[in-house]
């Protein structure tokens, strides 16, 4: 017979398993020889043809240089990100405001909206590695107004930790409203599955006729349910 390939469910009388679904689930009557024949495994003599493929690909790495004259100001972001650096930080309170907000978590300094777009022009590891890097290796640098803004940010010990967690506090009531109606929805319908006597009949069929086909394997035979995911299959 063709196998079920299905993670097997095994439940042990030595645990007290009240609450499992496949405790009210018995196996079926069916018709075994008409379930072999349609199940039956057929022998085939398929030549299988085998190709070769390459895969051609080539790395680059790109490197920026930041130079000039000690006249003029080193840009190390890209100019999309610099930009995007600008308009945010200019629609945002004073930096020193803004570090303060953050380290105190104070809604009188910065609100909600600001924290937001905040955070989209938080500097990431490699942003912060590429402007330290200018700093180290060229004399005389000045950085231009995006990368300050940046490296004033990174001064403050995990920025981007206390910006997720001071928004959180911000919006869980709001988002606990949103999702209290859908846990209460699953919760009911988890209830009309488990104890649904057609869900149970089915589950038994669909069991039967699992443990035929996996009949002699140790791994996937003798079970006594399955995980849910073969019902999509």
């Amino acid at each position: 017979l063709k196998p079920l390939h299905w993670t097997k469910v095994k439940l042990k009388s030595s645990h007290n398993e009240s609450n499992c679904i496949w405790k009210n689930v018995d196996e079926v009557p069916i018709d075994v020889d008409a379930f072999c024949d349609a199940f039956a495994a057929k022998a085939t003599k398929a030549m299988k043809k085998r190709g070769d493929g390459g895969d051609g690909g080539g790395g680059g790495s790109s490197s920026s240089s930041g130079g000039g004259s000690s006249a003029k100001k080193v840009r190390v972001l890209d100019p999309k990100r610099a930009n995007q650096v600008g308009i945010v930080s200019r629609s945002l309170p004073p930096i020193k405001q803004v570090v303060a907000a953050i380290k105190q978590l104070d809604g009188n300094l910065m609100n909600l909206e600001q924290l937001q777009m905040l955070q989209k022009i938080l500097p990431t590891d490699e942003e912060l590695t590429a402007i330290k890097a200018v700093l180290n290796t060229e004399e005389n640098t000045i950085l231009d107004e995006p990368e300050i803004y940046q490296l004033h940010l990174a001064d403050i010990g995990g920025v981007k930790t206390r910006a997720k967690i001071w928004e959180f506090t911000w919006t869980f009531r709001e988002k606990l409203a949103e999702e209290v109606p859908k846990m209460e929805a699953m919760t009911k319908a988890c209830q009309q599955i488990r104890f649904s006597t057609g869900v149970a009949v089915l589950l038994g069929i669909l069991l039967t006729c699992g443990n035929l086909l996996n009949h002699g394997n140790r791994r996937r035979g003798d079970a006594s349910g399955f995980g849910i995911e073969l019902l999509t299959k």
